[in-house]
């Protein structure tokens, strides 16, 4: 079924991005959560389990695991598991510190389909924002691990003054590990990379990143078969928006509209309920501590702005 086709279907949360706990290990400079530690109330494996059962019945198709560590959770191969027998299918977002052979193997048994790890630059440049010496050769083997257990890996990267130098490099580093995605965000100025100004693009660079990513997105797809795809966050009017937009497989179906609240959802650890998992606190519509999914679904206008809009929503410049 083509993307075309699935947003064709009446609103429902059909892709779903689950933060399972805040609990992190490794204290990344650019961490827009600010990860590190649990969240206050952040749900049980047993209450996990029952909210998988209620995407289930709305039809959700794919749930990213994510975190702080999604792996940190108690429950997080009961989960896994639970989401592969309700006919989701699991994805996970990892920085790949804590994955070893077994717990790779593990997650696969559980029934894990495709883990997108982040690798934020070559060694150097890498374990300086994840102020972690070491986190790029463990990144590197979580991502040998999981390909060799069966898990479809691809990968992702922030893009900030820090690391723009390894685009092309970093490319090849990844399409040598075996990568089938590369998704190219830029950092934004959120939890600690707001603390380092310094570090984030300027709109002149943009100038420079730009045609890098759109050029690497051709290579990759017409030499490898690797799917490079623009963040949210990047590749909006530009004269190749089209290209750098859309699947590479369907080149005319470039992006139409943010789908928060329409086919994407957000879960925080704490249960808190969203359109999207980048909104800020302000569009948290409910908490499954106390709804329903459906309920805070169907009736929270902020999860819905985005459901009826026309140009009369337009404003300003």
């Amino acid at each position: 079924m083509t993307r075309r086709q699935d947003l064709s279907q009446a609103h429902h949360p059909a892709y779903v991005v689950w933060e399972l706990t805040l609990a992190c290990d490794q204290p990344c400079t650019h961490c827009g959560s600010r990860a590190g530690e649990v969240r206050e109330g952040e749900l049980s494996t047993q209450k996990a389990l029952s909210v998988v059962q209620e995407l289930a019945a709305m039809g959700t198709r794919e749930v990213v695991l994510i975190g702080g560590e999604a792996y940190l959770h108690p429950g997080f191969l009961e989960i896994i598991a639970g989401l592969k027998a309700a006919g989701i299918r699991p994805v996970l977002t990892t920085g790949g510190r804590g994955i070893d052979r077994s717990l790779a193997f593990k997650m696969a048994g559980a029934g894990l389909y495709q883990a997108s790890v982040s690798i934020d630059g070559l060694e150097p440049t890498h374990d300086l924002m994840r102020a972690a010496r070491g986190s790029f050769q463990s990144a590197t083997a979580a991502m040998g691990f999981m390909r060799e257990a069966g898990i479809v890996v691809s990968a992702n990267t922030n893009v900030n003054r820090l690391n723009m130098g390894d685009l092309e490099d970093l490319f090849e580093h990844l399409r040598a590990q075996g990568i089938h995605a590369w998704q190219v965000q830029i950092t934004a100025p959120l939890g600690r990379a707001a603390d380092r100004p310094a570090m984030l693009l300027q709109p002149w660079d943009l100038l420079n990143v730009v045609p890098r990513v759109i050029a690497l997105k051709k290579k990759a797809w017409a030499e490898s078969r690797i799917a490079v795809m623009a963040g949210n966050n990047l590749g909006y009017f530009h004269p190749e928006e089209p290209v750098l937009r859309s699947l590479p497989e369907h080149p005319e179906d470039a992006w139409r509209g943010c789908n928060a609240g329409k086919f994407v959802m957000g879960i925080e650890a704490n249960g808190a309920v969203k359109g999207c998992p980048s909104l800020q606190p302000e569009y948290i519509g409910g908490s499954l501590k106390d709804s329903s999914l459906k309920q805070v679904w169907d009736d929270a206008p902020e999860l819905a702005f985005a459901r009826a809009r026309t140009v009369d929503d337009l404003w300003g410049f």
